[in-house]
């Protein structure tokens, strides 16, 4: 462990840390009409509210999402029964690596679970979070979204959902603030592998993540299939935690990546083409000799 900390902090050193930030939504409508307006109810739950947020930055107010799960709609509900909110907008978020948010929660104990949906074309990219009472700040790797159905990419993002999932018969409320995409001189790039890599390259982009996030070192995330697309052109630094099966058109643009300044950290396996362009020589395992040796 020791010996990754300080390979983070070599990593970190050579980087600034400035964002590209995208307000998508700062919650500062002039009244509850404007506010259900923006944020409509679905799946008949009540209407948003507004609720007082005085911020550092001069912000007056949040959207109050209520969680009334012992209306008798509630129980008689068929499906999983949850508090629904949309907004329709038209966004590329094709080059930010993460999705930030601050999310308040009253009573956590009727809520199973919260998601963040953004709908693309005939589908949606979700990821869920656990509320916790109270103000708290959510920061949601754009790699860690799942995809229902048939999404388009998010060039081309319509709508935007959050959701409380009941967990039990009673009432609570959320609400929901400063909502905005970053990208960061970082980007950890989670592998495509399934099957019975998939894990293992999960596992390894979740621990590079937590690594960064433990020194205080804002990150994005991305997948090899973004990076296919060309997003690593706004990285400082992009970091392949443990990447098998990378296929040629992601190598393509990492050689093209590389070639006009960027770094690239890669852990454990490479393919030879971008070896050779590293200079990096031939590679052999090597296994632990000692205890404590690494």
């Amino acid at each position: 462990m020791r010996t990754m900390v300080l390979v983070v902090a070599a990593v970190t050193c050579a980087c600034g840390f400035p964002a590209t930030v995208l307000i998508i939504d700062d919650f500062e409508y002039a009244d509850v009409a404007a506010a259900r307006a923006a944020w409509v109810q679905a799946e008949s739950s009540e209407p948003a509210e507004l609720i007082a947020r005085e911020t550092e930055d001069g912000g007056k107010t949040a959207l109050k999402m209520p969680c009334n799960f012992t209306l008798p709609r509630y129980a008689q509900s068929s499906n999983n029964p949850r508090a629904v909110y949309d907004r329709k907008v038209n966004l590329d978020l094709t080059n930010y690596g993460s999705i930030v948010f601050d999310f308040y929660c009253e009573d956590p104990a009727p809520i199973r679970n919260c998601t963040i949906y953004f709908h693309s074309a005939a589908g949606w990219y979700g990821r869920g979070f656990n509320p916790n009472k109270g103000w708290n700040r959510v920061v949601l790797g754009k790699a860690e979204f799942g995809s229902e159905d048939k999404p388009g990419g998010w060039a081309s993002v319509d709508t935007i959902r959050v959701c409380a999932w009941q967990g039990k018969a009673a009432d609570t409320f959320c609400a929901i603030d400063n909502l905005h995409a970053r990208t960061e001189d970082i980007a950890v790039v989670k592998g495509d592998a399934e099957g019975p890599e998939g894990g293992t390259v999960q596992q390894c982009a979740e621990d590079w993540g937590g690594w960064l996030s433990a020194m205080g070192v804002p990150y994005g995330s991305f997948s090899e299939k973004d990076v296919a697309s060309g997003v690593l052109s706004t990285q400082k630094l992009a970091v392949f935690p443990y990447n098998p099966g990378m296929n040629d058109e992601t190598v393509a643009a990492i050689e093209k990546y590389v070639a006009a300044g960027g770094k690239v950290l890669m852990v454990y396996s490479i393919r030879q083409e971008l070896a050779a362009m590293l200079g990096v020589g031939p590679l052999t395992y090597k296994g632990r000799g000692r205890e404590g040796q690494f």
